[in-house]
């Protein structure tokens, strides 16, 4: 980022910077809350099952040297 700074100051160009923190953007979205959103969309009913297939039943499990601890669900966060 710092040469993309120092060639628009040598070019007299503006920058724009924007950050963004995904962790509080994505973590907290609910998968319910999501697809009622997107309902209210013109999708096409193939990508709206897409969308839906792809955060619905997702499961998760943690390996600890070779070891997996308990599957959970995931159930918000994109």
């Amino acid at each position: 980022m710092l040469q993309t700074k120092e060639k628009r100051i040598e070019k007299q160009k503006y920058l724009y910077i924007c950050f963004i923190d995904y962790v509080k953007a994505f973590v907290c979205v609910k998968h319910d809350t999501l697809l009622e959103i997107i309902q209210g969309f013109d999708i096409d009913a193939k990508d709206l099952r897409l969308i839906r297939n792809m955060y619905y039943g997702q499961k998760a499990v943690i390996r600890i040297k070779g070891e997996l601890a308990k599957w959970v669900c995931i159930q918000k966060g994109v």
